[in-house]
């Protein structure tokens, strides 16, 4: 499954996700200053929900779907910064099959 080693990794990186995300207050302040309110406030809650969507959740299975969470780190021989870190390993991975 997506979670072999339980939800403690997951909720470890929510966060991280959450730590990332804390700004998003600013769309309400700013809503204050907005010539419409009724509209930008709205539409502007929905793009940052979707952005997160886009930037987090895709990414995240993008490089699970390439590169998956139950193989060991066979790029440390190529590389040893990697440390089993899931966006160096894929970076790291994509360079040296573009390499062969």
């Amino acid at each position: 499954g997506f979670f072999p080693n339980g939800l403690k990794g997951f909720l470890f990186s929510l966060i991280i996700v959450v730590y990332a995300y804390l700004g998003i207050e600013i769309v309400a302040v700013a809503a204050g200053e907005s010539h419409n309110p009724d509209t930008t406030l709205p539409s502007a809650i929905d793009k940052v929900i979707y952005r997160i969507i886009l930037f987090y959740a895709l990414a995240m299975i993008v490089i699970l779907s390439i590169y998956p969470f139950y193989t060991k780190t066979s790029i440390y021989n190529y590389n040893k910064c990697c440390y089993n870190r899931r966006f160096v390993c894929m970076v790291t991975y994509t360079y040296y099959a573009y390499e062969i």
